[in-house]
């Protein structure tokens, strides 16, 4: 699994001023917010082992997104 350790830093960055691309942390959004939907229907049961570190990435990469503007 692949964890993006930058995006702390990048929110500190944008919230400092140097605004970076919205485009990147709409769509890693997006995926994680696919991937809670999946967990959460999983048929057998739910599968809170995808749900909740990609709902920690759904709130992180949302912040990103806000502060990119």
């Amino acid at each position: 699994m692949f964890v993006d350790t930058r995006i702390p830093f990048t929110i500190f960055a944008n919230l400092s001023g140097g605004k970076g691309q919205p485009w990147q942390p709409a769509i890693a959004a997006f995926s994680c917010l696919l991937w809670v939907i999946y967990g959460w229907t999983n048929e057998s049961k739910k599968d809170y082992i995808l749900i909740i570190p990609n709902i920690a990435g759904v709130i992180f990469v949302t912040l990103t997104f806000i502060t990119s503007f």
